[in-house]
């Protein structure tokens, strides 16, 4: 008895911590009766060849975040989501960094004012949320930040009111198919809303799993998994006849937030489906996306040893087209330490060409909280054992690279040997760079326009000769 005592705490104990980690709430409602009579607008039936083969709103997107243990996806799916990305397509702004920081809307607010319950765990109607939206808006998350934790009362602050209002929508918000329609119907309306610029805000019968879809890309459904919860739809590609997905999971989940989902699962398994509004809109053209200066500054430091005592010194380095080269070689296991500054919610990726011939990445930072210059290797330091060259690719850009592995694979299948020729030209993987730099003359640093939300990086290129 005893035994079987302990073994029901050790559960209780595993079971509570991997819900910690691994749990998500939910909490959506599905009203299909509502959902009927809610208008369908002129999006619903469309032509297929007013419909590109793909087509993507992420680069208007926030940072995804965490619902947590709230059940509050209703609020993140339209007030963090949908209402953020419209208001960023309608001014024409692609930093995601300053759409995360000052456009955002609060998932928390919203979901407190719709919720039907006092607690936590109450469950929220889409349809709820699009009428609030219209009678009274939702503020800024910066606001009114959300907690993932708790859900406390709403505080009677009039101000934050008068904000969100200030966001009210138009409209009541539109259907975007019929139930009961074909699954390729289906799919079309989602697609013919997402090309027009609109982010389509999904009801799934079924929800992700947490644990099992951590650094996926795709969302393999399982059918015997139960609950209802909302998303927004951002993209798709007929290419891959997928649906690209924004979650409330946070940013390690799926692929960095989002998750691929087959047309057919969604077809299945999504059974409502709004946007905020209908109309043909902008559709977010890219004339109209900010181009930014983005410097990026890297530097090497050798150390030496001084009656026990490690000191580094910085390498100097002149810019020899196409890499940086230092001036004097580096030593048979001296140490040395790499120090490389990211941006707030930039991505970076260090590569290094081995003996081999092979490229391999060797370090990377995706997406950090705030400016961040990090030390290279984080613990410890470099030694290099036999003379030769080691030669390093640093790319910096705005989005992560999607497919490692398959990055790897294709740039290492080209014959070139230099790490230049292989990165530049392996697999056409050298348009996703960015091919007017100024790179300074003294010290490894760069500045390019980089156009958030676009897949290109800024390629910084080095080496260092160790001697005997």
């Amino acid at each position: 008895m005893r035994e079987i005592t302990y073994i029901a705490i050790f559960m209780v104990l595993v079971l509570g911590h991997y819900g910690e980690i691994f749990g998500q709430s939910t909490g959506l409602i599905m009203e299909d009766s509502l959902y009927d009579i809610l208008p369908g607008g002129n999006l619903e039936k469309v032509k297929d060849h007013f419909v590109p083969k793909s087509y993507s709103l992420k680069s208007f997107a926030p940072f995804p975040a965490s619902q947590g243990k709230i059940a509050s996806c209703v609020g993140w799916a339209v007030g963090y989501g949908a209402l953020t990305i419209e208001r960023a397509i309608a001014r024409g702004i692609t930093d995601r960094v300053f759409i995360t920081d000052q456009m955002a809307h609060s998932a928390m607010y919203l979901y407190q004012h719709i919720k039907r319950g006092d607690d936590c765990q109450s469950l929220a109607s889409i349809i709820d949320a699009l009428r609030f939206l219209q009678e009274e808006g939702d503020c800024l998350e910066s606001s009114y930040p959300t907690s993932t934790v708790e859900c406390a009362a709403l505080p009677q602050l009039t101000d934050i009111g008068e904000e969100a209002k200030k966001y009210r929508i138009s409209t009541p918000g539109y259907r975007v198919f019929s139930r009961g329609i074909e699954a390729s119907e289906k799919i079309k309306a989602v697609k013919a809303h997402l090309s027009a610029g609109h982010p389509v805000i999904v009801g799934m019968s079924v929800t992700p799993t947490y644990r099992n879809l951590v650094n996926r890309d795709l969302w393999q459904v399982e059918t015997n998994s139960s609950g209802g919860h909302a998303m927004v739809a951002i993209a798709y590609n007929d290419d891959t006849q997928t649906l690209e997905l924004m979650n409330s999971f946070g940013s390690g989940w799926g692929k960095q937030g989002f998750i691929d989902i087959s047309y057919a699962d969604f077809a299945a398994f999504c059974q409502q489906a709004f946007v905020l509004h209908n109309d043909l809109g902008t559709k977010g053209i890219r004339r109209d996306q900010q181009k930014l200066d983005i410097g990026i500054s890297t530097s090497i430091q050798v150390g030496s040893w001084q009656e026990e005592n490690k000191t580094f010194g910085p390498v100097e380095f002149d810019y020899l087209k196409p890499a940086y080269e230092p001036k004097e070689p580096v030593k048979i296991f001296q140490p040395i330490e790499l120090s490389v500054s990211v941006e707030k919610g930039r991505c970076a990726y260090l590569l290094n060409l081995d003996t081999d011939g092979i490229i391999r990445i060797i370090w990377s930072m995706e997406y950090p909280d705030r400016d961040t210059l990090i030390r290279i290797p984080e613990e410890g330091w470099w030694e290099f054992s036999r003379s030769g060259q080691e030669i390093f690719c640093l790319l910096y850009g705005y989005e992560f690279l999607p497919d490692l592995e398959n990055f790897l694979h294709r740039i290492n299948l080209y014959p070139g040997g230099g790490i230049h020729d292989k990165i530049f030209r392996g697999s056409d993987f050298g348009t996703c760079l960015i091919d007017k730099v100024e790179y300074t003359s003294k010290s490894i640093g760069a500045t390019a326009i980089l156009v958030s939300g676009e897949t290109s990086y800024l390629p910084i290129f080095f080496t260092l000769n160790i001697g005997p």
